[in-house]
């Protein structure tokens, strides 16, 4: 079989280092292609030369013009293909990397290696720079290509094999995008040019980053990158596997569907030049990109269901729940009947006054975040304002809009609320019980609440009741004594000193009254904030609250172990005759159960009551 052959020819412009041209043979063709390949040349005004061969060994095809459509290429004798160009507008062109390509056929393939060269004549190796100043040249040694006739049982081994791929991405409709070009197997090369085709449609190319290839020289039209590199100091170059050679970054611009890139010959011909100036095997693997449209972010913003008091300032929290940053907010809020004095925005870079306002039916607020940072919430903005009673059904009314920090829009939801503005309310109730002559009460709460302050008083019957302790529940610090309305009444007050409140349960005891039980009645009644001095129960922020007046009566009857005179722990007759001899008996005397002063029927009722009981000291 026949294995195509590649050379290379070097011209370097000799008055500045590592500068010059190169003359490249490439398996494109048939058999031979000699490409043109200049290097580290500054803008040219014109450009020629002669390329000389053995005409008894290769026969010139044809010639392609790669770099400039003004390329003149020409045969005036056999053996010598000329070339030139100028710029007729003369102002210069840097020139690509690739020229023409010569394309030979063999005419002798026994007569190898045969020479190719760049030489003056006829025409002159020539360039000339702005000023029409001459570039010098210094000729490399000329190439020596074979006709690559081999054995057909022993077919060619492909070895130092340099793969070129791109990574896949999935992409989103208008975002920026970097993607690699990547290489493996990039040993000793000298050079590489070749083109990459896109969908102008779906992409728009931004730019080129050369990242490994320092100096990469690139051009691009729509749907088509150009790119050439070569080792300016003609040492080569190696990278690892997987090196990212240049980055191609882009736009999307289509909304959905995949999207192919591949490398091509068009406009520029693939090739990876060794250090040994020969033509590299290469494979190239394009990439089918998709284009996903993003989903839709979603938020949800709710209004609180809340009570408050009449007058009182309240703050109406605004939650927000969102799958992504929020980055912008405008909306207007129904607050017909409230009085709205201040909107604050803790997490909102930049709220204050200018971002919202209000007519006295609604609040028109908007943000948008400079830093394009954007929050997530749970709180987004408080509401500041007062009312009052009655129920205010708090409303999203108009415009609503929020978008992330790139604008994209929320699919968002906006969920009411409610406002009831009532009378704060607490209840308490009075629970007891009599022992050893004593009757205890409990102040209790019967729902909860916070109590800044509490205070009234408890009336009572001075004729069965006398005042003895207080004993502080739930309520540090608490103050108990008679009121200034007399005896027969117990003044309560409390203050919290820290004016944060104290938080009660319902069944809380807040404190604990004890009187000693001095009357003959079997029962009696102790009122609760009805006395001279009403209640007066505050909560948080000084408000306060309303509290009905109650009562409860209470049994002062002693138990039947009270009856027992004689101590055996049983009510029995031996009892009843104990009874009978102190009846009438004034003072503290055996049988006076109910402490009245005086054995009397009363306490023949306690000893009926008891009577019979066994074991009751158990």
């Amino acid at each position: 079989m026949m294995r195509l052959w590649t050379a290379v020819l070097v011209l370097w412009a000799s008055w500045a280092s590592g500068q010059g041209a190169v003359l490249v043979a490439t398996p494109e063709g048939q058999p031979l292609a000699v490409t043109l390949a200049v290097a580290g040349m500054p803008s040219l005004l014109s450009a020629q030369g002669t390329v000389a061969y053995d005409p008894a060994v290769l026969a010139l095809d044809s010639a392609s013009a790669l770099a400039w459509p003004s390329l003149a290429v020409g045969e005036p004798a056999a053996g010598t293909v000329v070339f030139s160009w100028y710029d007729a507008a003369l102002a210069g062109q840097t020139p690509p990397a690739s020229l023409l390509t010569l394309h030979f056929s063999w005419v002798d393939s026994t007569a190898t290696p045969t020479s190719v060269a760049l030489v003056n004549a006829p025409t002159p190796i020539e360039f000339i720079g702005p000023g029409f100043s001459v570039i010098p040249v210094t000729v490399g040694p000329p190439i020596a290509p074979t006709s690559g006739w081999t054995d057909p049982e022993d077919p060619p081994v492909a070895t130092g094999t340099v793969a070129f791929s791109l990574d896949s991405l999935a992409l989103t409709p208008g975002a920026a995008f970097t993607l690699p070009v990547r290489a493996a197997g990039f040993e000793d090369v000298l050079s590489c040019q070749g083109s990459l085709n896109y969908d102008p449609a779906a992409l728009e190319l931004v730019g080129i980053a050369p990242a490994a290839l320092p100096g990469l020289n690139w051009t691009a039209t729509d749907g088509a990158v150009a790119y050439s590199w070569y080792d300016d100091g003609l040492s080569s170059l190696t990278v690892p596997d997987g090196t990212t050679l240049f980055e191609l970054e882009f736009t999307v611009l289509a909304p959905s569907g995949p999207t192919a890139l591949a490398f091509s010959d068009f406009p520029v011909l693939r090739e990876v030049i060794g250090a040994d100036l020969a033509p590299r095997p290469a494979t190239y693997e394009g990439v089918i990109l998709p284009i996903v449209p993003a989903a839709t972010p979603t938020a949800t913003f709710t209004l609180p269901t809340l009570e408050a008091a009449p007058g009182s300032p309240f703050t109406l929290p605004i939650a927000a729940s969102a799958d992504a940053p929020i980055g912008s907010f405008q909306a207007t809020i129904g607050l017909s009947g409230l009085t709205l004095t201040d909107v604050t925005a803790p997490a909102l870079t930049g709220f204050g006054p200018a971002n919202w306002s209000t007519d006295g039916e609604t609040a028109t607020i908007s943000w948008f975040d400079p830093a394009l940072d954007g929050v997530e919430g749970p709180v987004l903005l408080e509401l500041h304002a007062t009312a009052p009673a009655g129920v205010y059904p708090l409303t999203w009314t108009g415009f609503a809009e929020v978008a992330t920090p790139e604008g994209v829009l929320f699919d968002a939801s906006f969920e009411p609320g409610a406002l009831t503005v009532t009378e704060p309310s607490v209840g308490f109730v009075l629970e007891g019980s009599y022992a050893a002559g004593a009757l205890t009460v409990h102040v209790v709460a019967t729902q909860p609440a916070a109590l800044l302050s509490f205070q009234t008083s408890l009336p009572f019957d001075a004729a069965q009741l006398a005042f003895a302790t207080a004993e502080a529940g739930v309520l540090p610090n608490f103050n108990a004594g008679n009121a200034s309305g007399g005896p027969d009444q117990v003044l309560c007050s409390w203050f919290d000193p820290t004016l944060e409140g104290v938080a009660i349960a319902a069944g809380d005891s807040l404190f604990s009254l004890t009187w000693d039980v001095i009357g003959g009645a079997d029962s009696t009644t102790v009122g609760l904030g009805g006395g001279a001095t009403p209640y007066e129960v505050v909560g948080p922020g000084f408000v306060p609250y309303e509290v009905e007046a109650t009562e409860a009566t209470f049994g002062i009857q002693p138990g039947a172990c009270t009856a027992d005179v004689d101590g055996d722990c049983t009510v029995d007759l031996r009892d009843m005759l104990a009874f009978l001899t102190y009846f009438g008996c004034v003072g503290d005397c055996p049988g006076d159960f109910n402490g009245d002063g005086i054995v009397s029927m009363a306490d023949f009722t306690v000893l009926l009551a008891g009577f019979g009981t066994q074991n009751c000291c158990d």
